[in-house]
């Protein structure tokens, strides 16, 4: 007898090891982070409106614990991406030179596909995942790679830098494509201290320590 109670423990332990596999474990596999996951009935009125316009999911899976400042930042991003006036193509390439600075695993395996879709060339994609010198690139690429490379890697712009960046877009455009690089460089870095997982059908796609 009781190597039966001794077998259901161990196939009961089994199924709790598959159930979680792949997960660390102080990661909720609700959430796929260190957060419990927010459930819409747990919120109040204002909550559950925040709630319905940007889910549980990625950034706003996290920032849904403050749906105030959520639906702010949900705000922003939805501004520069869609309503800034920025190419797509740029718009998407300074959003994976955020996630890459910050080793941003989620935002650059959800990021990869929409930056091929929006027309950028998988040659940038690589020297961008892969932190490949710039030579052979169109000067906007180049520039704003290396801007961002400076802001976020180095912490510092070099006067140069930022001369050709200048050179090559407006006020508007380059405060808007900064602006999106750190708006994506925070969210990586928020989902990076909360220990964000990828989806689970997804496959990393960052090479990461």
């Amino acid at each position: 007898m009781r190597w039966l109670v001794w077998l259901a423990i161990v196939i009961s332990s089994g199924a709790e090891i598959v159930g979680a596999q792949g997960l660390p474990p102080n990661v909720n596999p609700d959430s796929r982070n260190r957060l419990p996951q927010v459930r819409r009935e747990n919120l109040d009125a204002e909550g559950q409106k925040v709630f319905d316009v940007i889910g549980n999911t990625g950034p706003s899976g996290v920032r849904i614990h403050n749906p105030g400042f959520a639906i702010h930042m949900n705000q922003a991003n939805d501004y520069l991406r869609t309503k800034s006036g920025l190419d797509p193509a740029l718009a998407e390439m300074v959003i994976l030179v955020g996630a890459r600075e910050v080793d941003g695993q989620y935002i650059w395996t959800s990021h990869e596909p929409s930056a091929r879709e929006a027309g950028l060339a998988d040659t940038i994609i690589d020297v961008i995942k892969y932190r490949r010198p710039l030579t052979g690139m169109g000067e906007k690429e180049a520039a704003l790679i290396q801007l961002g490379r400076e802001a976020l890697g180095e912490h510092k712009v070099r006067p140069e830098t930022y001369a050709r960046a200048a050179r090559l877009f407006n006020n508007h455009d380059l405060v808007s494509y900064v602006s999106l690089m750190l708006h994506y460089a925070l969210s990586g870095t928020l989902l990076n201290t909360f220990d964000q997982q990828v989806r689970p059908n997804q496959t990393p796609l960052l090479p990461v320590p």
